[in-house]
């Protein structure tokens, strides 16, 4: 799915690859607070699913999750669909050769989802992986800059959740832009939390910018129910509550 405003702008810039803890923990310590009560008024569905990535083995439980769980058809499926689409997505993209890429995931996913597009890409110049995780942010950097030495890649540590996060891009007025927003990441969440990331993500959006969405339409509830059965996935769910657990 793309969206555009029209109109267009000319941007350039240097090369180099830098990683920065821009927020690193500055969490909103009153949206917590009444979150963490949602585990018990049931009234959360949805609105928690930000926090399964927060405590350390966040990442690690889903990198396990998508490599043993061969039911989880949607991370074979965008990769197949970006496969097929790549260079359709390069014309839509000629004029935005700046990429923000929002929640790049793993490694195998910058591999096989990420890389494919900015290699059809023909005037790729610069790319921001902006992720809550270090690690994540900062291996997309390194990584994009390992495929594209003259490219200027930098890794940000932050959450597309927060507005204060979110407004630090929004004051950098980058133009020319596409965001990446893959892995249907946008479905786990609750519809007033969506609003939200979405609004924030509108925000940052200029004259000309465009933007990349993936979604799971899937409408089945026996292969959405068997493709989340799997151990590590509720080990990830578990993962909420030992982020709050830490927290207090």
């Amino acid at each position: 799915m793309i969206f555009s405003k029209t109109k267009t702008y000319f941007f350039t810039c240097i090369s180099y690859f830098i990683c920065f803890a821009t927020f690193g923990q500055d969490l909103n310590h009153n949206k917590i607070k009444k979150d963490f009560l949602t585990l018990f008024n049931d009234k959360g569905n949805g609105k928690l699913t930000e926090y399964m990535y927060y405590a350390d083995e966040g990442n690690n439980y889903y990198s396990k999750f998508i490599q043993s769980h061969k039911a989880y058809y949607l991370y074979d499926e965008e990769i197949e669909i970006i496969r097929q689409n790549k260079h359709i997505l390069s014309k839509y993209l000629k004029n935005n050769p700046n990429i923000i890429d929002i929640g790049p995931g793993t490694n195998t996913a910058l591999e096989k989802k990420t890389l494919p597009i900015l290699k059809a890409l023909k005037n790729f110049q610069s790319y921001l992986a902006f992720d809550i995780h270090a690690e994540y942010a900062c291996n997309a950097a390194k990584m994009v800059h390992q495929n594209f030495p003259d490219v200027l890649c930098q890794g940000m540590i932050a959450s597309f959740t927060q507005q204060n996060h979110m407004d630090f891009l929004k004051k950098r007025k980058l133009k020319n832009k596409c965001i990446f927003f893959l892995g249907s990441t946008i479905g786990g969440c609750n519809e007033k939390l969506r609003n939200r990331i979405l609004q924030n993500l509108s925000d940052i959006l200029l004259p000309g910018d465009y933007m990349l969405l993936t979604l799971d339409c899937n409408q089945n509830e026996k292969s959405l129910l068997k493709a989340y059965q799997n151990h590590y996935n509720n080990l990830l769910c578990l993962n909420i509550i030992k982020f709050f657990k830490d927290y207090y």
